[in-house]
């Protein structure tokens, strides 16, 4: 009977990057999938004839760059059909609105004053997201050890995030724990702006707009590194 170092139970896109991972140490490692192909969310599904897509997955922002150099995805078939996917809000008096470029860097169809209030919030929540973003990367600390490097850790980005100065680490705070409609409504005025970022804050999750921690979400989307 063959033997494991690690046996991984489910063939989703983090069962296989564990897999991997296992493997790349030197790991002897078995993957067990009870579907007729691995890939889970990412799954690419034929919905008419010659044209694929994934079934969950189709917004891939979230893929850590290291981790795709790590496991050579480019060499194993990642590729992506799009770089700069413009996000639209249609109007039913044809006045539609479009982000686009990195986190809504350009918008078409807002007043002068709203394109302003957005480019401040923009300017914030990129802040706020690049403060978090090494949390998403680190090892989780094993406080209970009670390791010096894990205090470490903790106080390093402990001082990034004061770093920020008084009023920007006030205002993380607060945004930290507090609803996305909220924050729209306390700093935008145009509901297709906001209809568009609220959306984009709770895609792929069961929250709504007006739910505790929604916004953090949006911060998770905005710090996305895909390709690098």
């Amino acid at each position: 009977m063959p033997s494991f170092d690690a046996i991984v139970i489910g063939g989703g896109t983090n069962g296989l990057a564990c897999a991997a991972r296992l493997q790349k140490s030197g790991r002897k490692v078995l993957v067990l999938e009870s579907g007729a192909e691995p890939g889970g969310a990412a799954l690419g599904h034929e919905f008419a004839p010659g044209y694929r897509a994934p079934g969950l997955a189709h917004i891939v922002n979230m893929i850590d760059a290291r981790v795709e150099r790590e496991m050579d995805l480019g060499r194993h078939g990642l590729a992506y059909a799009s770089l700069n996917m413009p996000s639209t809000a249609v109007a039913t008096d044809g006045d539609h609105l479009v982000l686009e470029g990195g986190a809504g860097e350009r918008v078409t169809g807002l007043s002068e004053a709203e394109q302003r209030a957005w480019g401040e919030l923009r300017t914030q929540l990129l802040t706020f997201a690049g403060v978090l973003a090494p949390f998403k990367a680190m090892t989780p600390p094993r406080i209970a050890a009670g390791v010096g490097n894990e205090y470490m850790k903790l106080g390093k980005l402990g001082f990034s995030i004061r770093g920020m100065g008084r009023d920007n680490f006030r205002e993380f705070l607060r945004m930290l724990l507090i609803n996305v409609y909220d924050v729209l409504n306390d700093e935008l005025t145009d509901p297709r702006l906001k209809g568009l970022l609220a959306h984009d804050a709770v895609l792929g999750t069961w929250l709504g707009p007006r739910s505790p921690n929604s916004l953090i979400h949006l911060l998770n989307r905005l710090s996305g590194q895909v390709a690098g």
